[in-house]
């Protein structure tokens, strides 16, 4: 893995002041993973990525599992030219893009956070907004539920 956050540029925590009326279209674009060689795996994953993918384990302190996309430092070989990924499988990291959790210092709070140079974007006076509050609620709740589900593994 070459950079720290990979595919991440612009890290910032989900706020309903700033993002409320922001929308996050969900396609088969994946081209922002273009230049990244390998991403992080969750064991529950081995099953269906071992099928399509070498799986490493790699890290100095702490190792943890990673799938290979390509030899080279940015070489993303699932990658096609139309932004397409190429297996039938698509890695967790990838498709929980563009938002991330980061852990405070105690390692026991997260924070919900988004990419704000993902190609979703606020909605513009010309555009309808998406309706506000309850369905990023909605988002936050289930998020917080899995957020508790994985603390308790």
């Amino acid at each position: 893995m070459t950079a720290k956050l990979l595919i991440y540029e612009t890290v910032v925590p989900v706020s309903r002041a700033r993002h409320g009326t922001w929308s996050v279209e969900v396609g088969a674009d994946y081209a922002f993973s273009r230049h990244v060689n390998s991403v992080p795996l969750m064991a529950v994953e081995f099953p269906q990525a071992a099928a399509e993918y070498p799986i490493v384990f790699s890290g100095t302190d702490e190792v943890m599992p990673a799938v290979i996309l390509g030899v080279r430092g940015t070489e993303n070989l699932y990658l096609g030219g139309n932004g397409a990924w190429q297996a039938r499988y698509v890695p967790a990291f990838v498709r929980r893009y563009p938002f991330v959790f980061s852990s405070g210092d105690d390692g026991k709070t997260f924070t919900l956070c988004i990419d704000e140079a993902f190609g979703g974007s606020p909605a513009t006076p010309e555009e309808e907004a998406p309706p506000p509050v309850s369905e990023l609620d909605i988002m936050l709740a289930t998020v917080n539920d899995a957020k508790v589900w994985f603390l308790n593994l």
